[in-house]
């Protein structure tokens, strides 16, 4: 069955812009002064339901490249996880070299939330929030059949984040909304 929502349009909308990164240039609109909303790379490499053995114990796992490489895992138990052992684990786990992975833990909440704690590699520590692997968890799930677009993603450091996406058997129009605050004022001179 498809599910799925669209992310574009909308009365608030003031701008687009054009982002140049090294996975390719990145839309974004700016919704009002507080939110943006960011169209993400089309995910690649998907893999549902595999074992993902760390140490002793045996994790169900999944696997998805959301512009960055992700592996999720779900947890009832987030509160309580230890995310910088096992995240640190699964990072640097001899299935995902040599460039390693970062590692997403998600709880479901019910087909419009979910929570989530997320372990950076290069940041080698639990981050208060992460698009990509935002993004990437609410994929895994939309996959499994869990949730329907849009949903809303609490991170660690209780922000809400909102991923929009289409789904047919393929994932597109993926777009990641949030606040946006200035943290920056510069000037380049010619």
């Amino acid at each position: 069955p498809a599910r799925g929502g669209s992310a574009s349009g909308g009365k608030n909308q003031k701008s687009k812009i054009k982002i140049e990164t090294k996975s390719g240039i990145i839309e974004a609109k700016v919704i009002d002064k507080k939110k943006v909303r960011i169209k993400l790379v089309n995910p690649q490499q998907i893999r549902l339901n595999f074992n993902l053995e760390i140490g002793a114990k045996n994790y169900k796992a999944n696997f998805i490249n959301t512009g960055v490489p992700h592996v999720v895992i779900f947890s009832d138990r987030l509160k309580n996880l230890d995310v910088k052992k096992i995240g640190s684990a699964i990072r640097h786990h001899h299935n995902f070299k040599p460039g390693g992975t970062n590692a997403d833990f998600a709880k479901i909440q019910d087909k419009k939330n979910i929570s989530i704690r997320t372990y950076e590699r290069g940041v080698e520590e639990e981050t208060l929030a992460c698009g990509t692997g935002v993004a990437a968890a609410v994929l895994i799930s939309a996959g499994l059949g869990k949730v329907i677009s849009p949903v809303n993603v609490r991170t660690k450091g209780k922000e809400v984040l909102k991923v929009y996406f289409e789904y047919e058997g393929d994932f597109k129009n993926v777009w990641l909304e949030g606040g946006a605050k200035v943290v920056y004022r510069g000037k380049i001179e010619q």
